[in-house]
């Protein structure tokens, strides 16, 4: 079975400028490449190295969306983004 195939929800192809947070309040701007409701693809400047939780903010997501490093290569992340608590 191929990724696609095991996604939950459709990817939307787009660019779109965003930011990243780290939990260690470092913050870098990024580029959004592709997003579904459950994640999204994110080009990030050569070199720089995230892993656990991440904190997304662009126009597209809103204020501020509580996301996993999944994966990473030289300039790009998967991201899970959190469950949004029911409410």
């Amino acid at each position: 079975m191929t990724t696609s195939q095991t996604r939950r929800s459709e990817r939307r192809r787009l660019v779109e400028t965003a930011k990243i947070r780290t939990s260690s309040g470092v913050t870098y701007s990024c580029i959004i490449r592709d997003i579904s409701d459950g994640g999204a693809k994110l080009r990030v400047p050569a070199g720089v190295e995230l892993a656990g939780e991440i904190r997304l903010t662009s126009a597209l997501t809103g204020p501020e969306r509580v996301a996993q490093v999944m994966w990473q290569d030289h300039t790009s992340i998967g991201i899970a983004f959190a469950k949004l608590a029911a409410g």
